[in-house]
């Protein structure tokens, strides 16, 4: 049996979790069914060299950022020089381009994979996104929130639109002491190789707080609230030591909004400026009395701003920005917690990758974060832009290392059963050879197309 060609159209491989999806469905697909390629519509970036290490053929055109029909005629030519049985597109300049692309090329199965919200108080895109709809088999959201956009607010037809959650790989990220047995245990072909558990390589003294993020440090990932609520940790710890084991937060300077969990899972919000309910009451002998340590790892356009802020607000001595780290797996097992502070998510791959370590999760209650961690099971959700719940999140949980092992539990066991590398290919593989089923032969219609026999592919409700 010959095999079937997919070529994933992105806008380029830069790190971050759009691309760590397609980097997965390369590792996770048969290659003995599945010929995998990456077509990037500018430069490729860093994950590239790792798909080259996979055996993917990765294509970088060289476009700018915008709509244009000539990187879409490039694009024709290299969906027939190789061949190309589905395109499988990623957000919406991707969409564009393939679709179009797709079109000319005579490809008949046209998948894409819509990963956020993508701009739904955005009337044009809006619309742009529900024509493109009309020549697209099946549009894939990551979570039900970018479904229900999809559904609602672009009007995609219902029975084009099929759900398919992020997956991580459970073994390769997994809780310390967990790692290396799962890994020898599984049979997976996505499972890598039994690997040494290595001490902790933070810069951090031992029993530390460690409240840790991975993310692109850009203006959507809103890092500064982070920073804003880190600074009221600090505060609040530094007044619990000083007032010892038995006092409480409020006796001095401004009160913290305590998050107590409501039933949704959500931080309530009321100020107790005199209570024995204070998030860092008690800390002594409940906690390790040193100080957390905020840990940032990721790269981008803000991280000056950001140092700087850490400089401004006085924690700088406090924060560790680490940049670019390959060794991802090995640094998140050590976080007390796992934040996101971003104002837009689809499904966040650092949470699940978090969750999967057993790190319980403080993020903000945008795109799919909710879905994910269903508070209170795997962690805590707060609104946006609000360092005050933020800060009550994170001292809640930091108080209560007891509680954090309950959460880190959860969440791995969530990942599993629901968020692996295995069941999001599974289901991606399923969905091609349905689309192939019902499309005529790939090869025979490609050849009717260029012939010029037939100049649409067939359409699937």
């Amino acid at each position: 049996m010959s095999s079937i060609a997919v070529a994933h159209i992105v806008t380029g491989l830069q790190i971050g979790g759009l691309e760590r999806v397609v980097l997965n469905l390369a590792r996770g697909f048969d290659r003995r069914r599945w010929r995998i390629m990456v077509v990037c519509l500018q430069d490729s970036g860093p994950f590239s060299a790792e798909l080259e290490q996979l055996g993917v053929n990765v294509i970088a055109l060289g476009g700018r950022p915008g709509m244009s029909w000539r990187l879409a005629r490039r694009l024709v030519d290299v969906l027939r020089q190789e061949n190309v049985d589905i395109i499988h597109t990623h957000n919406p300049a991707p969409h564009f381009h393939g679709i179009l692309a797709a079109l000319l090329a005579g490809v008949s199965v046209r998948v894409h994979t819509k990963h956020g919200r993508n701009y739904p108080d955005d009337r044009k895109k809006v619309l742009l996104n529900r024509v493109l709809s009309w020549f697209t088999d099946v549009i894939v959201p990551v979570s039900d929130n970018a479904a229900e956009v999809a559904l609602k607010i672009e009007k995609v037809n219902p029975r084009k639109v099929r759900r398919i959650w992020n997956g991580v790989d459970v073994a390769l990220y997994a809780p310390r002491g967990k790692r290396q047995e799962e890994s020898s245990k599984s049979t997976s072909p996505l499972a890598p190789c039994p690997l040494p558990l290595a001490p902790c390589p933070l810069p951090l003294a031992p029993s530390a707080p460690v409240i840790g993020t991975v993310a692109r440090l850009s203006p959507e990932k809103d890092q500064k609230t982070m920073l804003a609520a880190f600074k009221i940790v600090l505060e609040e710890w530094e007044r619990g030591k000083r007032q010892g084991a038995s006092a409480t937060v409020g006796t001095a300077g401004p009160a913290v909004r305590l998050g107590n969990i409501n039933d949704s899972g959500a931080l309530g919000e009321h100020a107790l400026p005199h209570s024995d309910q204070s998030p860092v009451s008690g800390l002594r002998s409940q906690v390790s009395t040193k100080r957390p340590r905020l840990v940032v790892i990721g790269d981008g356009p803000c991280l000056s701003e950001l140092q700087n802020e850490a400089n401004r607000l006085g924690i700088a001595g406090q924060v560790d920005f680490l940049g670019m780290r390959s060794d991802i797996p090995s640094l998140l097992p050590h976080f007390s917690l796992f934040t996101l502070s971003s104002v837009t998510e689809g499904i966040s791959m650092t949470i699940l990758e978090a969750m999967a370590c057993g790190v319980p999760v403080v993020a903000t209650d945008v795109g799919g974060n909710r879905e994910i961690v269903q508070p209170p099971a795997c962690g805590l959700i707060v609104p946006a832009r609000d360092p005050q719940a933020l800060a009550a999140a994170y001292l809640e949980l930091l108080r209560n290392p007891a509680r954090r092992a309950q959460m880190g539990a959860a969440a791995r066991q969530r990942v599993v059963e629901h968020f692996s590398l295995e069941t999001m290919c599974r289901q991606y593989a399923e969905l091609y050879e349905e689309l192939l089923q019902r499309s005529s032969n790939p090869s025979s219609l490609r050849s009717l197309c260029l012939c010029g026999k037939i100049n649409k592919p067939t359409t699937h409700e």
